[in-house]
């Protein structure tokens, strides 16, 4: 359901939500987006700033989150209802939430390319041994 992002003001959208809305953050506040087109992009093409207009900024907590999202028409998918419902409760643990996940995951695709160089150089010198 994460999706890539175009360059520009899209870099904020993170999640699409069904198929007339998203959802994207700045440092501030979470953003619901809604397409701009009566024909919304499909499920699977990539966010870009062109297709959405920002219609709700909720800072609070996700019961407003999800409030919002009834209120501004946008659909949800099951897929994002699930996502949403493993959100934190506020914006501000959101936040915390996802730098940690962040830094997780950094620390895994080290770890993974440490491993695979190991790997690479035990090989060698297996070569190097046996010639």
């Amino acid at each position: 359901m994460f999706k890539a992002v175009d360059a520009g003001a899209a870099y904020r959208i993170f999640l699409r939500l069904g198929p007339n809305g998203a959802l994207g953050a700045d440092n501030l506040q979470w953003i619901i987006y809604r397409a701009v087109s009566e024909q919304p992009p499909a499920l699977d093409a990539t966010l870009t700033a062109k297709d959405w207009q920002p219609v709700s900024y909720v800072r609070s907590d996700k019961d407003i989150l999800m409030r919002c999202i009834r209120e501004k028409g946008v659909c949800l998918s099951d897929e994002a209802r699930a996502t949403l419902e493993d959100f934190p409760e506020t914006f501000d643990e959101w936040k915390l939430w996802k730098a940690q996940a962040s830094k997780a995951l950094e620390r895994e695709a080290m770890m993974e390319g440490c491993w695979r160089w190991r790997q690479g150089y035990v090989a060698l010198r297996s070569e190097e041994a046996g010639q």
